[in-house]
């Protein structure tokens, strides 16, 4: 990326090189007006992709929070594959367990107000990402529309000089 000061320069050499190389000034087709470009462009931004990928993100989680906690099984086995009395399986004892967590003093509802937060703030990024997005496109609008300007400036010029 050039500095904010080369920009301009640079432009100006391209323009001259152009104007040069093919005898005829450089030339584009004049951008769409502002709002059309920022609806187009927010379509296909990854930036904002990955902002509403990180709020279904969030959700998802939040969905995941309000979840109850699994039951779990245990199985043990012990006196087994030893010497003696101990040499086969016919001594071993063998233990099953179930369990299933209860969740006390609050732990669930607390969870869950946290996924909620997460989710408002995951939007609220959002939200800012959207701005941030509008406002650089803005001011590479305002940076092309001033180039235009010094284009036109610079022909006027020209034509002077001749």
């Amino acid at each position: 990326m050039l500095p904010y000061i080369c920009r301009p320069l640079c432009a100006a050499l391209l323009g001259a090189a152009a104007l040069v190389l093919t005898g005829r000034p450089a030339t584009a087709e004049p951008a769409p007006p502002f709002p059309a470009l920022l609806a187009q462009a927010q379509t296909n931004a990854p930036r904002l992709t990955e902002a509403g990928a990180t709020v279904r993100q969030a959700e998802g989680l939040a969905r995941q929070a309000g979840a109850r906690p699994n039951p779990t099984l245990a199985v043990e086995v012990e006196n087994f594959r030893g010497g003696g009395p101990y040499a086969a399986f016919d001594s071993a004892e063998a233990t099953v367990s179930i369990a299933q967590p209860i969740e006390l003093g609050g732990k669930r509802t607390a969870r869950l107000r946290a996924a909620r937060a997460d989710v408002a703030a995951a939007r609220a990024r959002s939200e800012q990402a959207r701005g941030d997005y509008a406002f650089d496109l803005a001011v590479a609008y305002a940076e092309a529309e001033a180039a235009s300007l010094r284009v036109v400036l610079a022909q006027e010029a020209a034509q002077f000089a001749r």
